[in-house]
């Protein structure tokens, strides 16, 4: 696991017919695989929206810790085609993050 990010989920929109309403829910459930209890390895998500972080969240366990689930609700309106990203890294490259699940949800709304 690298202690940069690792996009994990991607979804590039395709260009509306017209300005159009969105909504997006993207969404990771990770989990911290951390052996050494004394240790506090940080797992890290980010959700980006055309290259722009969005919002970043950070989580720390001192032991194979809970899954932890981040999320992300967007709303916008467009005429353009947009790119979608999760990515998860982690602070101590000897503690990985697993992602269990990486999911992206885009609905255009109806004129």
């Amino acid at each position: 696991m690298s202690t940069g990010p690792e996009v994990k989920s991607a979804l590039q929109t395709r260009t509306p017919p017209a300005t159009r309403d969105f909504i997006a829910l993207q969404s990771l459930l990770l989990r911290a695989q951390v052996d050494d209890p004394t240790l506090e390895a940080g797992r890290h998500s980010a959700f980006r929206v055309d290259g722009s972080e969005e919002t970043r969240f950070t989580r720390y366990n001192t032991a194979a810790g809970p899954d932890s689930t981040e999320a992300l609700f967007t709303a916008w309106t467009t005429d353009r085609s947009m790119l979608f990203e999760s990515a998860v890294w982690t602070s101590m490259a000897s503690h990985p993050v697993a992602t269990r699940e990486s999911v992206i949800h885009v609905l255009r709304l109806p004129p």
